[in-house]
């Protein structure tokens, strides 16, 4: 039955012929390599077959040429990460979105890309994330001045975002688990400990389809803030939450983040306030026409 249902949902599951010690999971294009516990690795990914939340995760997360598992040891100096934009440009069909994009951003700073509704912002994000090509320009990512390609970038990156979903089978206990399967969280502090602080320590073991849109959105946060990884990203970081919501995200910024790389796309200035440097869409679209 399992058999007839992974055909069905174009889940593809190799046994490795050089190493026995794990089989491949074919998900949409992507390749999961799973360890021994096969089997519980695979009744989550069961769970949400058809959802686009395992495509989302695979999409930052996995990678077809390397384990997944990442060590926590491999970030041992983050303040190192750079990304360089060099007179990028992303269009669609014959409309440029932005053009002639050129930064450099540095961990351990903040920055905001603002811009109206709809002008590129969440573009111009994915784009520094490697999940969408540029079409014109190039990207360079290093930390410790060594070279980092971009099909490994993911590696070294979280992000939240409204296009970023939840399994909701799972509760929140299970999501994070998951999630720092592929991401550890900082050595020092406990699945229980992250949802205490976020305020979702009293419904732990709670589904997520019952959670509000605001208790999803501290889930997506926590998932992306404490994994120990040397950039973050966040598209809109403050969707749906409430007053005490936006102090808890100041907080989570402030506490454990002053070493990453932060990148905030937002128009809503109480989102980007901590942010040194502020980057307008805007100014990337007078030679986009």
């Amino acid at each position: 039955m399992i058999l007839t249902l992974l055909k069905k949902h174009q889940i593809i599951v190799e046994n490795n012929v050089a190493d026995k010690s794990h089989s491949t999971i074919k998900v949409c294009g992507f390749f999961i390599f799973m360890k021994p516990a096969f089997g519980i690795s695979i009744w989550h990914l069961l769970r949400r077959t058809l959802s686009c939340t395992v495509c989302s995760l695979c999409s930052f997360f996995l990678s077809n040429n390397s384990n997944p598992i990442i060590k926590t040891s491999i970030y041992p100096t983050i303040k190192k990460m750079q990304i360089n934009l060099v007179n990028i440009g992303k269009r669609y069909n014959q409309d440029w979105i932005f053009r002639q994009c050129s930064y450099q951003f540095v961990a351990g700073n903040a920055y905001a890309i603002t811009g109206y509704n709809g002008s590129g912002k969440s573009t111009l994000l994915q784009t520094i994330a490697a999940s969408t090509n540029t079409s014109e320009g190039s990207i360079k990512y290093s930390i410790q001045q060594q070279e980092i390609t971009a099909d490994n970038i993911y590696k070294y990156l979280t992000i939240a975002a409204p296009y970023i979903e939840l399994v909701e089978e799972m509760t929140a206990t299970e999501m994070l688990d998951f999630h720092q399967k592929f991401k550890p969280f900082f050595s020092d502090i406990s699945i229980p400990e992250i949802l205490r602080i976020v305020g979702l320590y009293k419904t732990a073991n709670k589904e997520i389809r019952y959670f509000s849109s605001g208790m999803k959105q501290r889930l997506k946060l926590a998932q992306a803030i404490f994994s120990n990884v040397p950039i973050l990203l966040l598209d809109e970081p403050c969707s749906n939450l409430d007053l005490a919501g936006y102090n808890l995200y100041h907080q989570l910024i402030t506490t454990y983040c002053k070493q990453k790389l932060v990148i905030v796309c937002s128009n809503d200035v109480e989102e980007y306030k901590f942010c040194t440097e502020k980057i307008s869409i805007e100014n990337y679209k007078k030679t986009s026409k």
